[in-house]
């Protein structure tokens, strides 16, 4: 078990706030950008000027995250992101296009690769600590959870800055969109989420992390035994499934537990499985009676994740 002592949310919601819990902003279908915060005082103002986007975004969720934790230095930063910073990868590339090749900026090449988010907050710090990022699609921030749930519990590692972060650019939506990526989705949203997790309770604790569990099937019975595993016998009459398809959920579950379908708030996109965590600590502290909420995500219906989170 681990424990979150801090998190942080920049998404198509008021930044850093639960507004989204009492009077979400409401979208229809389409591609809805974050809404981004002030970034002064959360991003040196000489680096921003380097930045991209994301970068600043990734850079504010940490500071943010780690400053309702009390914790100056991560032992590691694990993230997750689907594409990385696309805004720069397009920008290198149309450059290469308009200038046939010839006198390039190399800035959006080096800030173009994944694992740049990461690598700016680790900068930023001075973290020299371990510092990896996964890259799979809506699996990528399960995946990162998984690594730091399991540094945690070895005792690898004390604190992990656990973050994951993805924008949509107009561009990149539309070919998504033409490939069925949101088919069934509520909208697409941009996210960039940060939490800090430690591996004993403190004063700061909002929730804990019981179980992590990932399994390529679409078989409901197989996927019931992995959501067992994650709750490893916890999970009571008294909590709620946390879901981005409450219809996949209740086929392997039934219809005996309440849903909550964090997607209606905070969109799809592949760092949507955050703001699910998100959803999960926010609910177990503002509705008392629950006693552990089980988070399920998948992709396409072939990757699931499962995780548990309890008081």
């Amino acid at each position: 078990m681990v424990y979150i002592d801090g998190m942080a949310q920049i998404t198509p919601q008021e930044p850093f706030c639960d507004k989204w819990y009492d009077s979400p902003t409401v979208y229809g279908y389409g591609l809805h950008p974050a809404v981004d915060p002030p970034f002064a005082g959360l991003v040196p103002a000489a680096a921003a000027r380097r930045m991209c986007l994301l970068q600043k975004r990734a850079v504010a969720a940490a500071m943010k995250a780690m400053s309702s934790a009390s914790l100056e230095m991560p032992d590691a930063i694990i993230t997750g992101t689907g594409a990385g910073t696309m805004r720069n990868s397009e920008h290198f590339l149309l450059d290469m296009k308009d200038g046939g090749g010839e006198v390039l900026s190399p800035t959006p090449f080096i800030n173009s690769t994944h694992n740049t988010l990461a690598a700016t907050v680790a900068i930023i710090l001075g973290c020299k600590g371990y510092n990896t990022t996964y890259s799979h699609n809506a699996m990528s921030f399960p995946t990162a959870l998984t690594d730091a749930v399991t540094g945690l519990e070895s005792g690898r590692f004390a604190s992990v800055l656990l973050s994951a972060h993805d924008e949509l650019p107009e561009h990149y939506y539309r070919l998504l969109e033409e490939a069925g990526e949101f088919d069934g989705e509520p909208f697409a949203g941009e996210h960039s989420l940060s939490f800090v997790l430690r591996a004993s309770r403190s004063g700061h604790t909002l929730a804990a992390v019981a179980g992590v569990e990932t399994v390529s099937s679409s078989d409901a019975d197989v996927l019931r035994e992995a959501a067992i595993r994650a709750c490893s016998g916890m999970f009571s009459g008294t909590g709620m499934i946390v879901t981005g398809d409450a219809a996949s959920s209740r086929r392997i579950f039934g219809e005996g537990l309440p849903v909550f379908p964090y997607k209606e708030i905070f969109g799809s996109g592949f760092s949507a499985p955050a703001a699910s965590l998100y959803s999960a600590v926010t609910l177990l502290a503002r509705r008392s009676h629950l006693d552990g909420i089980l988070v399920h995500n998948h992709y396409k219906n072939k990757q699931h994740s499962f995780i548990f989170v309890t008081c």
